[in-house]
């Protein structure tokens, strides 16, 4: 059984250095193993270097965040700049996926090169292997405080239709 962030704090569940499991599931496991979503108030930059003013995620309430082929496994805020970084794990179809973050059900647009708000990601691997991703996510100050969803999932090569959502539901520092 899939293992939820159990730390219940004033109807908000800040996550904070969690425990997490250092690899996906194996490609020939038949039984799920379960996932702690982990914050670092330390994360490293795209180039390998510490960037110390990323801190912990505000996460809503215990929610499941690993799927058959996403893996959340870390996430951390730079609130300064609005903005969310979260790494982890995707086994897809040719190593493709896609995220995006909602407000109000509504996609929050992200840097050019996105459509309609999606961010197109690419894991290290692809099925059935578990590969590795990055995904960062900017926001207007205004929406500072407000509850949102970030979602994951991939196109289906078949009819395009979204396959395995996961949704985070955090509020935006």
């Amino acid at each position: 059984m899939k293992q939820l962030i159990a730390a219940l704090s004033m109807g908000v569940l800040l996550v904070t250095g969690c425990s997490t499991q250092t690899a996906a599931p194996s490609d020939n496991s038949t039984s799920r193993t379960s996932n702690t979503l982990s914050t670092n108030n330390s994360i490293a930059n795209d180039n390998g270097t510490s960037q110390s003013s990323w801190s912990a995620g505000v996460v809503l309430y215990p929610q499941e965040v690993d799927n058959d082929s996403f893996y959340i496994q870390e996430m951390a805020t730079l609130p300064i700049a609005h903005r969310i970084r979260i790494s982890g794990k995707m086994r897809t179809f040719e190593a493709v996926g896609a995220t995006r973050l909602l407000v109000d059900e509504k996609p929050v647009l992200q840097s050019s090169g996105t459509n309609g708000g999606v961010i197109i990601i690419h894991g290290s691997a692809g099925a059935p292997a578990w590969g590795d991703f990055k995904a960062q996510y900017s926001y207007p100050a205004r929406l500072s405080g407000h509850k949102a969803i970030i979602e994951f999932y991939f196109n289906s090569p078949k009819d395009g239709s979204k396959q395995d959502l996961l949704q985070l539901h955090v509020v935006l520092p």
